[in-house]
């Protein structure tokens, strides 16, 4: 849906609308605390005189726009990016999913990813739907239970059933600004009409969930988010080549190198499925490839698995 039929919809007052990612092509600058932990930023900037696509930018700026009452599915955003939200007028709840097990394997996502598609946020907490939770096929709505909940069956039900998760709650309201890291399983609720601008932006520490995130997408037999962004790998080609300014001295973890070397020498394994469905495939600066992986293969060192692997 575009802004204009949004907005013409806005007058019917039986619906309510949620228009999310409606893109602003950098016409709202970053706040400063993002820019200083943006890499891809700094990576976007090095590659700029090769010619990039526009496509590359339009994961940096858009805007939400909602009625009073709307909300989320449970999901995370467009291809495990970090993301920041700045609200300019209402109220925002967050509900966030914190699972117990902080590095799953790529399977183990995948299969927390098509969970998200049968539950809600009130049943995020455990492997399978609680008691106290009722699905009201009248409203098709999920509502608690506070009798079930305090009862002796559900305190049985709770021993069998321990805890794969946690959820939290943030509030945002005007004025305030947000930072969402890479591959936070979230729903968001509208409790009042709202407006806010925001983006994605990707930093080195956040690629080891940013490889999870992409990983788990590509094996899920449903998907995690309803967009993508095909820019994703070439925006990874410019942090890897971005690798040869940086001093020695401000040496990055080598999970994080083997997490960036990984989607570079696999990118068909960790491509979304929507955009396998689409048959639009991530954007690609061929002639960095070589540069790439001689930037790789110098911070990970020469005898290092990964970097034969990358001029294989």
């Amino acid at each position: 849906m575009n802004f204009g039929s949004f907005l013409a919809l806005a007058k019917d007052k039986h619906t309510i609308y949620n228009l999310l990612d409606c893109k602003l092509f950098d016409t709202i600058p970053r706040p400063r605390f993002i820019g200083q932990a943006a890499d891809d930023e700094r990576a976007l900037m090095l590659m700029s005189s090769d010619g990039l696509p526009p496509d590359a930018y339009q994961y940096r700026s858009w805007a939400l726009l909602a009625h009073a009452g709307s909300y989320t599915l449970i999901h995370h955003d467009s291809g495990g990016l970090s993301t920041y939200v700045h609200e300019y007028t209402g109220v925002k709840y967050w509900f966030y999913v914190r699972y117990r097990n902080p590095f799953p394997s790529a399977s183990e996502i995948a299969i927390q990813y098509q969970r998200v598609g049968d539950l809600n946020v009130m049943s995020m907490e455990y492997p399978r739907q609680p008691p106290w939770v009722k699905y009201d096929h009248r409203t098709q709505e999920f509502i608690f239970d506070s009798n079930i909940y305090n009862s002796e069956e559900s305190a049985i039900w709770k021993m069998e059933n321990p805890k794969i998760a946690d959820i939290f709650v943030i509030r945002l309201a005007p004025g305030m600004c947000m930072a969402q890291p890479s591959d936070a399983t979230h729903a968001v609720y509208n409790a009042t009409e709202c407006i806010a601008v925001g983006g994605h932006f990707l930093s080195y520490e956040s690629l080891p969930r940013l490889e999870i995130a992409r990983r788990g997408d590509h094996l899920s037999e449903q998907a995690m988010t309803n967009d993508y962004h095909d820019s994703i790998h070439i925006i990874l080609q410019g942090m890897a080549y971005l690798l040869k300014t940086r001093p020695a001295e401000d040496a990055l973890e080598m999970h994080v190198l083997e997490a960036l070397a990984r989607m570079m020498i696999s990118r068909k394994s960790y491509e979304n499925r929507l955009a396998l469905e689409d048959e639009s495939p991530e954007l690609e600066n061929r002639r960095m490839t070589t540069f790439v992986a001689l930037c790789l293969q110098e911070k990970l060192g020469r005898e290092h698995p990964l970097s034969r692997l990358l001029t294989g």
